[in-house]
């Protein structure tokens, strides 16, 4: 099934949340001309222990929006496995390593298999996203980098090689280094001497192959969960959501035209209340509309969509919250609409 609707809600659930709650908000979803419901599959309920795998909530989700022609947008949550794996306590959106390690790479992908398979042919699944709003940010120079894996450092080597056309000489002309080989080339923020690592004066160059880098690894990693889903579901429209559009697509790891090839659908979070704050309210709504025209203009003929956008209020969001007026959602859609 495909999302034929424009204007869904998320469903958010907790890991006790009893079926004839689900029921009820199903039920008014669609009483709503709600006819998409986005839902996390979220690793640590799904599998509470090594193995043992728990679906039954979801199940009642899917059975309950089947029943009234709702569809689900099944957002999968690779980025936050369970303690058993390392991160415990994180419900969702917290990637550990980019390009994703051999070993957590084994975990997701049975993860993500076992999701798969169990909603690939549901008559309400509509679409998978691969993860809530990916990034591949900066990290300020001067201090440790977490996220810099083996496996990155190896990738790092190869980009500077590429880079280069394998002339090292050039790249310690440039970089005022003295390297004598490719593979012992730290990542920018190990370069500079450490007294002097707080300062401003050093090369740049090392930085901007740096912004390549997690571009690269981000959409790299993009394609290789959309290449997992593909082993088990072929048909079923994939998408992601990038956030903080407005912001600087270097420090966060964009390279959209690049990226929006790793799915189907390139989409978009749009919060208002902390996305939009420089611009005064008036200004939120064309600012809107201008993102999905900045998804358009990089998807390369590829559907876009406004995947999250913040209406009413919100504890965490701002004393000036979006609009839930009909016509602000109605031009909302329609700025999103194809």
């Amino acid at each position: 099934m495909t999302v034929s609707a424009q204007v869904g809600a998320q469903l958010w659930l907790e890991r006790d949340t009893p079926r004839d709650r689900i029921q009820l908000l199903v039920d008014r979803a669609a009483s709503c001309g709600i006819g998409v419901l986005r839902i996390f599959l979220v690793w640590q309920w799904i599998e509470p222990q090594p193995d043992s795998w728990s679906f039954e909530m979801y199940d009642d989700v899917f059975a309950a929006a089947a029943a009234r022609g709702v569809v689900i947008k099944a957002t999968l949550c690779p980025d936050s496995p369970p303690w058993h794996v390392g991160t415990p306590g994180l419900v969702q959106s917290g990637h550990l390593d980019l390009p994703s390690t051999t070993e957590q790479r084994i975990r997701i992908r049975r993860y993500v298999h076992a999701c798969v398979e169990r909603y690939s042919d549901h008559p309400a699944l509509a679409q998978w996203i691969l993860w809530n709003e990916p990034t591949n940010p900066v990290v300020r120079p001067g201090g440790p980098n977490p996220r810099r894996s083996g496996e990155l450092r190896e990738r790092w080597a190869d980009l500077l090689r590429d880079r280069y056309s394998g002339d090292l000489a050039g790249l310690n002309n440039r970089w005022h280094t003295g390297y004598a080989g490719f593979d012992e080339i730290p990542f920018p923020e190990d370069i500079p001497h450490p007294a002097h690592r707080s300062g401003v004066f050093f090369s740049f160059d090392p930085w901007l192959a740096e912004c390549q880098l997690r571009a690269e690894a981000l959409r790299d990693e993009l394609a290789w969960m959309n290449e997992s889903i593909r082993e088990r579901d072929p048909v079923t429209p994939t998408c992601f959501n990038l956030p903080d559009l407005y912001r600087n697509h270097a420090g966060l790891g964009y390279d959209l035209g690049e990226q929006a090839t790793a799915a189907a659908v390139l989409g978009a979070s749009v919060h208002a209340p902390w996305h939009l704050g420089f611009a005064d309210r008036v200004e939120h709504l064309p600012l809107v509309a201008a993102a999905i025209g900045m998804l358009r203009g990089s998807a390369r003929g590829r559907p876009v969509e406004l995947t999250e956008v913040q209406s009413g209020d919100v504890y965490r969001g701002s004393p000036h919250p979006g609009s839930v007026s009909g016509p602000s959602l109605a031009a909302t859609a329609t700025a999103a609409s194809p």
